[in-house]
């Protein structure tokens, strides 16, 4: 659940899923539903255990790859949402 949809262009396209300091795999984001409304986001609860009343959208997501072992990587300077080139640490 995200309070934005997706950006159009990432849609379709293969994605690094990234979380603290390291790459846990490659995701693709197949659609969006929302926005929902109060009692539409209780039917999706379930999917998201941080569900609160700002997320109005839910990402579809379909796992391409999941690393055994998450892959570090060097976080660029200033990213905050999305990392365009993604380089591993050595």
């Amino acid at each position: 659940m995200r309070t934005k949809p997706p950006p159009k262009e990432k849609i379709g396209r293969r994605i690094y899923l990234l979380s603290a300091g390291y790459v846990l795999g490659i995701i693709m984001i197949t659609g969006v539903k929302g926005p929902f409304n109060q009692r539409e986001l209780k039917q999706y609860q379930r999917f998201h255990l941080g569900a609160s009343p700002r997320y109005k959208y839910a990402w579809v997501v379909k796992v391409v790859k999941k690393f055994r072992r998450p892959r570090k990587y060097v976080h660029p300077w200033g990213a905050q949402v999305w990392v365009r080139d993604v380089k591993y640490a050595r």
